[in-house]
């Protein structure tokens, strides 16, 4: 069962709204690719073991996440927009 997605984190929803279309869409077709399996992204271990890493928009974007494999959720923490 794939992971949901939650962009309920302070500010995340903002700069999503402010992305143009096409990097909106990259990033959750991205982010529902990855919600199959979160464990297999990037760790970020000084962060926290739950932190990943997320690619999106060629490569041009950044997204840190939270995994919470209890509630099986997927929190959106911070979004870098590609430049």
């Amino acid at each position: 069962m794939p992971h949901q997605i939650d962009f309920a984190a302070e500010g995340v929803a903002d700069v999503y709204r402010q992305l143009q279309p096409w990097v909106q869409r990259s990033l959750e077709e991205t982010l529902i690719v990855a919600a199959a399996d979160p464990q297999a992204l990037p760790c970020l271990p000084e962060e926290s073991e739950y932190a990943r890493i997320l690619d999106f928009a060629d490569g041009r974007g950044l997204a840190l996440l939270d995994i919470d494999e209890d509630d099986k959720r997927i929190t959106v923490r911070m979004i870098q927009p590609p430049r």
